[in-house]
């Protein structure tokens, strides 16, 4: 006899399940083990992607990355990304309660927390070419990142910034950012530099 636990207390039931009725032939494979696509036609999952999703996926991540991904698809993989992109970019990116640069700056501490580098620089590069992310913001984020993910994480994501800075020609030493200098300096700071 299985035992099962009961959906009403959390006690254990060692009662036999009824079994539930199915419309299938007796012996018949469910749609996973017999390898059938859950939708009736295999062609109709090409057309469910959300149109608000695809304009905000290509929006962001730009269209070569986009395609790129569009021409790796396969099959096995096309449910993952109908999910990704009708349930992240057309239920998250495209909801406008955030705007967009604030959603690249959250995204890049998150990955950053969650060390996933190379999606960390994939969103530094969105943040600079597409989101509108200004440098002072950025190096705020990277220096909250620093402090709650730690110094080793912080400078890995400067150097991942940096790299994108000059593979993008953007000017790291922009005059336009806040001086800091007051910022961080202690009471023993002589020294002009480190």
């Amino acid at each position: 006899m299985r035992a099962t636990w009961s959906s009403r207390s959390s006690t254990r039931n060692t009662s036999r399940r009824t079994p539930r009725p199915s419309s299938r032939e007796p012996g018949a494979a469910c749609s996973p083990c017999s390898g059938q696509p859950f939708l009736e036609d295999a062609s109709s999952m090409k057309a469910a992607f959300d149109p608000v999703g695809v304009a905000s996926r290509r929006g962001v991540l730009g269209d070569e990355h986009v395609s790129s991904l569009q021409s790796q698809t396969s099959e096995f993989d096309q449910a993952w990304n109908m999910y990704v992109t009708n349930v992240s970019w057309a239920g998250t990116w495209s909801r406008n309660i955030i705007d967009r640069p604030t959603l690249s700056l959250i995204s890049l501490a998150m990955l950053a927390g969650a060390g996933q580098m190379e999606e960390f620089e994939r969103h530094v590069r969105n943040a600079l070419e597409r989101t509108g992310v200004p440098l002072p913001q950025l190096r705020e984020v990277l220096l909250h990142i620093g402090h709650y993910c730690g110094i080793p994480t912080g400078a890995a994501c400067f150097a991942i910034v940096r790299k994108v800075m000059r593979e993008l020609g953007v000017d790291a030493d922009a005059r336009d950012m806040p001086d800091v200098t007051d910022v961080y300096r202690t009471t023993r700071a002589s020294a002009p530099e480190f």
